[in-house]
């Protein structure tokens, strides 16, 4: 059996397929799956040692630099894609432009049906149509997607959930015995939590260990800096770590805490202990998940919004439900998960 997965990004949305392909893997291990994702995840999409083969689509790359070059890579992988025979393409991005690929491909469409996708018109593009409730975990959605599509839907619930193992990264040579990871930055502006707070965190919570903060921009790098007191409070790595670097600090590390963002995500997929800081999204439908996972938000009228800025801010840059999210509350959960 072949099977072609669309999901294209983004970097949190990638390892909530993963327990999907696990699934997958459990009920035929004789299936070959092949993923069309954004090139610039691809690497970490490679890593679920149930995906047979990695087809990399430069989307984002071309989003931001319309060049022929770009084009033509696009076109000649989309190419020898069409050339395949798949038994079954699988849409779990539930997007126009996802289910427009879908249909490029040779094979039975498969994806969510009207009531259970974000953009309507992309069910256009399937030939079979399930319903998956909205109300769920990402996690969930797609396992009962995959599920539902290739008819093991009640052996679902006795089958794994993640596809990553810690000892697959050899930790960092500069990493200590011990240490905690936090990762405050991410793309949404209302998805961060305020500087003020996280230096009270750091002031005054009770670990023990030698925290470390990463960062993948360059004002983010800033923002760690200040928030750590120029170094102070924690140490802020002196280079952007690429997603192998990041992964073996990840998979060694006693603890997570971060915002609602990709490596916070990958932690909990290698069940390390983590918190997660939501705002504007909810934990309900991308929170982290498992006995060693905590999320906390503060639930205002309008959670979640779902929105890259503040309706309810007096100015362009609060995030009203952030700010009132306390250090206190994270201090609170953290001792009772893993600060010792």
């Amino acid at each position: 059996m072949r099977i072609l997965l669309v999901k294209l990004s983004s970097m949190g949305d990638i390892f909530h397929t993963y327990p999907a392909i696990s699934d997958l893997k459990s009920v035929y291990p004789g299936a070959r799956l092949e993923w069309l994702v954004d090139r610039q995840f691809a690497e970490i999409a490679a890593w679920h040692p149930g995906v047979d083969e990695i087809h990399p689509l430069p989307l984002r790359a071309l989003k931001k630099n319309r060049n022929l070059v770009l084009k033509k890579s696009i076109s000649d992988l989309l190419g020898r894609v069409r050339m395949r025979h798949y038994d079954f393409i699988i849409d779990a991005q539930g997007l126009i432009k996802s289910a427009w690929l879908t249909r490029q491909m040779k094979g039975l469409r498969c994806g969510y049906n009207h009531r259970s996708i974000r953009e309507k018109l992309a069910t256009l593009f399937y030939q079979k149509r399930f319903s998956v409730s909205k109300e769920q975990h990402a996690i969930t959605r797609i396992r009962q997607l995959f599920a539902k599509t290739l008819s093991y839907e009640d052996s679902l619930e006795s089958l794994p959930e993640q596809g990553l193992k810690q000892s697959d990264w050899q930790k960092p040579a500069a990493a200590p015995e011990h240490y905690g990871l936090i990762f405050p930055g991410t793309t949404w502006l209302t998805k961060h939590w305020p500087l003020k707070h996280w230096r009270t965190f750091l002031q005054t919570s009770k670990h023990q260990i030698p925290l470390f903060i990463g960062w993948g921009t360059e004002s983010e790098q800033k923002n760690a800096m200040e928030m750590s007191d120029q170094g102070q409070l924690a140490t802020v790595f002196d280079f952007r770590l690429d997603f192998e670097e990041m992964a073996s600090w990840i998979a060694h590390s006693d603890w997570v805490i971060g915002v609602d963002t990709g490596f916070v995500h990958l932690a909990n997929a290698m069940q390390i202990p983590v918190i997660a800081i939501f705002g504007p999204t909810s934990p309900q439908h991308t929170g982290v998940t498992g006995d060693k996972s905590r999320n906390i938000a503060m639930r205002l009228p309008c959670f979640p919004c779902r929105r890259k800025t503040c309706k309810i801010a007096m100015n362009k840059d609060q995030v009203v439900c952030m700010e009132k999210l306390t250090p206190d509350q994270l201090i609170s959960c953290s001792s009772e998960l893993f600060i010792k």
